[in-house]
């Protein structure tokens, strides 16, 4: 059975499955890896729970049991038992679970922030209103502003509008897919909610 303490720490762990389906459904990043494609669905929860949920476990039968049971259920068959817990992994486990442990986490949070704030960005430029482009000059004489367009602005505006759409499938995509972390938080209106992301961002850069 799960430990609580496990169970606190594994909603910001990368790669975590939401529901009962394949890891690859949650996270088709997973899928790019040679390692993680031909394995079955519960060879890849075991991957996952022995590599990252259970990774601080001792000693290495409770945390092969822990993940096993995690990932095939209360009910296995003998065969699998002696292969995941009473003997040497099968190698093609073993080279996903490598693959899984290489993954940096800290790395990943904060590229999926930088994404995020990207697209909160883009937001604000694509939001600008007419008065944006306004001349800032005042009128020494009247104290207004003295009118008209400020051109230099609207081009500028032009050519970043022109970028972000170039920019946006692939911006989207990465946005989609969280690096590991699953779909994004940005809201429509361009603000991020306060998650485990924001939360390691800021205690990172205190």
């Amino acid at each position: 059975m799960e430990s609580n303490k496990t169970a606190t720490k594994s909603s910001s762990l990368i790669f975590k499955p939401y529901g009962q389906k394949d890891l690859r459904t949650y996270h088709p990043e997973l899928k790019s890896y040679d390692e993680f494609k031909d394995l079955h669905s519960n060879e890849l929860l075991f991957v996952w729970n022995y590599s990252i949920l259970y990774k601080d476990e001792k000693p290495e039968l409770k945390r092969r049991e822990m993940a096993f049971h995690s990932s095939f259920g209360s009910d296995p068959t003998k065969v699998q038992s002696d292969n995941y817990i009473d003997s040497i992994l099968p190698i093609h486990i073993q080279a996903a679970i490598e693959k899984m442990q290489s993954f940096d986490m800290s790395a990943r949070l904060a590229a999926r922030y930088i994404i995020e704030k990207t697209y909160v960005s883009y937001l604000k430029i694509l939001s600008l209103n007419e008065s944006e482009f306004a001349f800032a000059e005042i009128d020494e004489k009247t104290g207004k502003p003295t009118g008209g367009t400020d051109w230099q602005k609207v081009s500028q505006y032009v050519n970043s509008t022109v970028k972000i759409n170039e920019a946006l499938t692939d911006l989207v995509k990465k946005l989609e897919e969280g690096y590991g972390f699953g779909a994004t938080k940005v809201s429509i209106s361009g603000n991020i909610n306060e998650d485990v992301i924001d939360k390691w961002y800021k205690r990172k850069n205190k």
